[in-house]
Protein backbone atom coordinates (compact mmCIF):
# COMPACT_ATOMS: atom_id res chain seq x y z
CA UNK A 1 0.00 0.00 0.00
CA UNK A 2 1.43 3.56 -0.91
CA UNK A 3 2.52 5.66 1.57
CA UNK A 4 -0.11 8.26 2.27
CA UNK A 5 1.84 11.82 2.80
CA UNK A 6 0.88 14.27 5.45
CA UNK A 7 -1.41 16.35 3.13
CA UNK A 8 -3.20 12.99 2.31
CA UNK A 9 -3.46 12.32 6.23
CA UNK A 10 -4.65 16.15 7.24
CA UNK A 11 -6.83 16.16 4.72
CA UNK A 12 -8.76 12.76 5.54
CA UNK A 13 -8.42 14.01 9.25
CA UNK A 14 -10.93 17.07 8.40
CA UNK A 15 -13.27 15.28 6.24
CA UNK A 16 -13.46 12.48 9.16
CA UNK A 17 -13.84 15.33 11.72
CA UNK A 18 -16.58 16.27 9.99
CA UNK A 19 -17.98 12.95 10.21
CA UNK A 20 -17.55 12.46 13.78
CA UNK A 21 -18.97 16.09 14.22
CA UNK A 22 -22.27 14.80 13.03
CA UNK A 23 -22.26 11.85 14.70
CA UNK A 24 -21.97 13.91 18.21
CA UNK A 25 -25.36 14.79 17.81
CA UNK A 26 -26.81 11.86 17.32
CA UNK A 27 -23.90 9.63 19.69
CA UNK A 28 -25.24 12.39 22.62
CA UNK A 29 -28.91 11.81 21.91
CA UNK A 30 -28.52 8.03 22.29
CA UNK A 31 -26.33 8.40 25.32
CA UNK A 32 -28.96 10.89 26.96
CA UNK A 33 -25.93 12.93 27.40
CA UNK A 34 -23.30 15.65 25.90
CA UNK A 35 -20.47 13.89 24.40
CA UNK A 36 -17.14 15.96 23.50
CA UNK A 37 -14.85 14.74 21.28
CA UNK A 38 -11.00 15.50 20.63
CA UNK A 39 -10.07 16.62 17.26
CA UNK A 40 -9.42 12.87 15.33
CA UNK A 41 -5.49 11.49 15.40
CA UNK A 42 -5.01 10.09 11.92
CA UNK A 43 -2.47 7.52 10.83
CA UNK A 44 -0.88 4.78 8.73
CA UNK A 45 -0.31 1.38 9.93
CA UNK A 46 0.28 -1.89 8.41
CA UNK A 47 -2.72 -4.47 9.42
CA UNK A 48 -0.66 -6.72 11.79
CA UNK A 49 -0.11 -3.26 14.00
CA UNK A 50 -3.07 -2.86 14.77
CA UNK A 51 -2.62 -4.91 18.37
CA UNK A 52 0.20 -2.73 19.43
CA UNK A 53 -2.47 0.19 19.87
CA UNK A 54 -3.77 -2.03 22.53
CA UNK A 55 -0.42 -2.58 24.67
CA UNK A 56 -1.84 -3.66 28.48
CA UNK A 57 -5.40 -3.87 27.20
CA UNK A 58 -5.39 -6.80 25.15
CA UNK A 59 -9.21 -7.98 25.62
CA UNK A 60 -11.62 -5.42 23.30
CA UNK A 61 -14.87 -5.30 22.04
CA UNK A 62 -16.48 -3.70 18.52
CA UNK A 63 -17.65 -4.11 15.37
CA UNK A 64 -16.66 -4.34 11.36
CA UNK A 65 -18.75 -3.67 8.51
CA UNK A 66 -18.02 -4.42 5.16
CA UNK A 67 -17.29 -1.27 2.56
CA UNK A 68 -19.00 -2.06 -0.79
CA UNK A 69 -19.52 -0.23 -3.72
CA UNK A 70 -16.52 1.93 -5.76
CA UNK A 71 -14.11 0.63 -3.38
CA UNK A 72 -13.75 -2.50 -1.31
CA UNK A 73 -12.46 -2.96 2.07
CA UNK A 74 -13.82 -2.40 6.30
CA UNK A 75 -14.91 0.15 8.52
CA UNK A 76 -14.17 -1.55 12.15
CA UNK A 77 -14.75 0.41 15.52
CA UNK A 78 -12.66 -1.25 18.64
CA UNK A 79 -12.16 0.13 22.10
CA UNK A 80 -10.77 -1.50 25.10
CA UNK A 81 -13.08 -4.00 26.60
CA UNK A 82 -13.53 -1.51 30.36
CA UNK A 83 -14.07 1.61 27.54
CA UNK A 84 -16.95 -0.53 26.26
CA UNK A 85 -18.25 -1.05 29.39
CA UNK A 86 -18.07 2.07 30.98
CA UNK A 87 -19.72 3.68 27.22
CA UNK A 88 -22.65 0.90 27.58
CA UNK A 89 -22.98 1.57 31.20
CA UNK A 90 -23.77 5.00 30.33
CA UNK A 91 -26.09 4.20 27.40
CA UNK A 92 -27.33 1.54 29.59
CA UNK A 93 -28.05 3.85 32.67
CA UNK A 94 -26.22 1.85 34.52
CA UNK A 95 -24.79 3.26 37.86
CA UNK A 96 -20.78 2.77 38.59
CA UNK A 97 -19.78 -0.34 40.84
CA UNK A 98 -22.77 -2.37 38.98
CA UNK A 99 -22.40 -5.40 36.93
CA UNK A 100 -23.38 -5.40 32.92
CA UNK A 101 -24.20 -8.35 30.74
CA UNK A 102 -21.65 -9.06 28.21
CA UNK A 103 -24.44 -9.60 25.45
CA UNK A 104 -25.61 -5.85 26.58
CA UNK A 105 -22.47 -4.13 25.89
CA UNK A 106 -22.16 -6.04 22.42
CA UNK A 107 -25.84 -4.48 21.71
CA UNK A 108 -24.98 -1.15 22.56
CA UNK A 109 -21.56 -1.08 21.38
CA UNK A 110 -23.50 -2.09 17.96
CA UNK A 111 -25.77 0.70 17.90
CA UNK A 112 -22.37 2.98 18.53
CA UNK A 113 -20.76 1.19 15.59
CA UNK A 114 -23.71 2.25 13.21
CA UNK A 115 -23.31 6.33 14.26
CA UNK A 116 -19.83 6.24 14.40
CA UNK A 117 -18.24 4.59 11.51
CA UNK A 118 -21.25 5.30 9.76
CA UNK A 119 -20.87 8.97 9.74
CA UNK A 120 -17.15 8.65 9.10
CA UNK A 121 -17.92 6.67 5.55
CA UNK A 122 -20.40 8.46 4.79
CA UNK A 123 -17.93 11.81 5.05
CA UNK A 124 -15.37 10.31 3.10
CA UNK A 125 -17.62 8.66 0.39
CA UNK A 126 -19.13 12.50 -0.05
CA UNK A 127 -15.55 14.32 -0.19
CA UNK A 128 -13.99 11.82 -2.57
CA UNK A 129 -17.28 11.29 -4.67
CA UNK A 130 -17.32 7.51 -4.41
CA UNK A 131 -20.51 5.39 -4.40
CA UNK A 132 -19.51 3.72 -0.53
CA UNK A 133 -21.83 1.59 1.15
CA UNK A 134 -21.73 -0.57 4.09
CA UNK A 135 -23.30 -4.02 5.20
CA UNK A 136 -24.35 -4.65 8.21
CA UNK A 137 -22.28 -5.19 11.49
CA UNK A 138 -19.92 -8.08 12.53
CA UNK A 139 -19.29 -8.43 15.89
CA UNK A 140 -15.43 -8.66 17.26
CA UNK A 141 -14.98 -9.62 20.48
CA UNK A 142 -11.63 -11.23 22.49
CA UNK A 143 -7.88 -10.62 22.22
CA UNK A 144 -6.98 -8.04 19.82
CA UNK A 145 -4.20 -10.81 18.41
CA UNK A 146 -7.09 -12.82 16.99
CA UNK A 147 -8.95 -10.05 16.08
CA UNK A 148 -5.69 -9.26 13.79
CA UNK A 149 -5.69 -12.88 12.43
CA UNK A 150 -8.75 -12.98 11.33
CA UNK A 151 -8.32 -9.81 9.43
CA UNK A 152 -5.54 -10.56 7.99
CA UNK A 153 -6.76 -13.69 6.93
CA UNK A 154 -10.02 -12.11 5.05
CA UNK A 155 -7.68 -9.12 3.50
CA UNK A 156 -4.48 -10.08 3.44
CA UNK A 157 -1.16 -9.81 5.49
CA UNK A 158 -0.10 -6.95 3.46
CA UNK A 159 -3.22 -4.96 3.80
CA UNK A 160 -3.20 -1.36 5.69
CA UNK A 161 -5.36 0.26 7.54
CA UNK A 162 -5.66 4.26 7.90
CA UNK A 163 -6.47 4.09 12.06
CA UNK A 164 -8.65 7.47 14.10
CA UNK A 165 -7.72 7.45 17.56
CA UNK A 166 -11.60 8.93 18.99
CA UNK A 167 -11.52 10.34 22.43
CA UNK A 168 -14.62 10.89 23.82
CA UNK A 169 -15.63 12.82 27.43
CA UNK A 170 -18.87 12.39 29.05
CA UNK A 171 -20.41 15.73 31.02
CA UNK A 172 -19.40 13.51 34.16
CA UNK A 173 -16.03 13.73 32.93
CA UNK A 174 -15.77 10.02 32.19
CA UNK A 175 -12.97 9.43 29.61
CA UNK A 176 -13.60 6.69 27.10
CA UNK A 177 -10.87 5.89 23.97
CA UNK A 178 -11.67 3.72 20.63
CA UNK A 179 -10.80 2.94 17.66
CA UNK A 180 -11.92 3.26 14.06
CA UNK A 181 -10.07 1.33 11.22
CA UNK A 182 -10.52 1.92 7.57
CA UNK A 183 -9.18 -1.11 6.12
CA UNK A 184 -8.12 -1.85 2.61
CA UNK A 185 -6.74 -4.35 0.68
CA UNK A 186 -3.65 -3.52 -1.20
CA UNK A 187 -4.89 -2.81 -4.74
CA UNK A 188 -8.10 -0.29 -3.25
CA UNK A 189 -5.53 2.21 -1.73
CA UNK A 190 -4.54 3.32 -4.84
CA UNK A 191 -8.42 4.24 -6.23
CA UNK A 192 -8.41 6.52 -3.34
CA UNK A 193 -5.02 8.33 -3.81
CA UNK A 194 -5.80 9.03 -7.13
CA UNK A 195 -9.44 10.60 -6.21
CA UNK A 196 -7.56 12.78 -3.44
CA UNK A 197 -4.82 13.73 -5.92
CA UNK A 198 -7.22 14.20 -8.50
CA UNK A 199 -9.64 16.73 -5.88
CA UNK A 200 -6.66 18.87 -4.43
CA UNK A 201 -6.00 19.91 -7.92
Amino acid sequence: MPELTQAHLDTLKEVCNIGINHAKTALSQLLDTPINFAVPIISQIHIHQIQNLFEGKKTTAGYSTYIRGDSKGAVMLVFPFKDAVTLSKILSKELDGTSIKFEVVIDNLKEITNILAGSALNAIAKFLKMNLYESPPNVHSGIIEQIVIDLEKEFGHDSEALVMQIDMTTQSNKSITGYLFLIFPKTEIDIILDKIEQLSN
